[in-house]
């Protein structure tokens, strides 16, 4: 005999990742204030949009980045930075990289 269950019963696990490929690739620049354009130059990427959403977003809603200017985050003078968690990150893997 087969049982079925729904859906929302059974555990489905999760996979994710404290921290995506695309944040570790934007982390190591960050150290000091810089803005998108040349964030987005030292990766290689022409689309800002594209960059904006796949790499700046999803670091700054992990907490690894910050905005200089968060009350205008559409300023053309806003710069991103290392957050507390994002320098113990980038420090602690450097570390295992020695």
């Amino acid at each position: 005999m087969v049982t079925f269950f729904p859906i929302s019963e059974v555990d489905t696990p999760q996979v994710t990742m404290e921290v995506t490929i695309e944040v570790v690739k934007l982390l190591p620049f960050c150290s000091q204030p810089v803005n998108r354009r040349i964030l987005q130059e030292k990766l290689g990427f022409r689309n800002a949009d594209h960059f904006r959403k796949a790499y700046i977003l999803p670091a700054i809603k992990g907490g690894w980045i910050e905005m200089t200017i968060p009350d205008k985050p559409k300023s053309r003078l806003q710069k991103y930075i290392l957050t507390s968690k994002g320098r113990k990150w980038l420090g602690k893997n450097r570390e295992k990289e020695s």
